[in-house]
């Protein structure tokens, strides 16, 4: 069984650390940075570019601590080969997210007296 530490339920999503994730879907952290930074060949130019995106796949707390959108990498990797199905796993999470929910009018509001 898994530290329950290594979970943090927030925004819509499971956001977990790199081993409970590495757990999860058997790669390794090492993948997981080189999915985050990519890879800077000669002349700094991208060797491999970057896959995960910070704020959807990823999130950075403080300087040392990253967490992962445990559904999201799920996702990524049941759909790596299909990016069009992998997007609109992104697109519905973010319409998930609290601050893109649709707002109610004051006019559907409804006062009890």
């Amino acid at each position: 069984m898994m530290n329950s530490t290594n979970v943090n339920h927030t925004q819509g999503a499971i956001w977990v650390d790199k081993r409970y994730l590495a757990k999860a879907i058997s790669l390794s952290p090492d993948l997981f940075k080189l999915l985050r930074l990519g890879r800077k060949g000669q002349g700094g130019k991208p060797d491999i570019p970057p896959v995960w995106i910070e704020g959807i796949h990823y999130q950075k707390i403080g300087t040392r601590k990253v967490l992962y959108n445990l559904a999201l990498i799920e996702n990524w990797v049941a759909t790596r080969h299909s990016p069009h199905e992998h997007q609109t796993a992104i697109e519905q999470y973010l319409k998930s997210l609290p601050q893109n929910a649709p707002r109610r009018s004051s006019r559907s509001l409804h006062r009890v007296i």
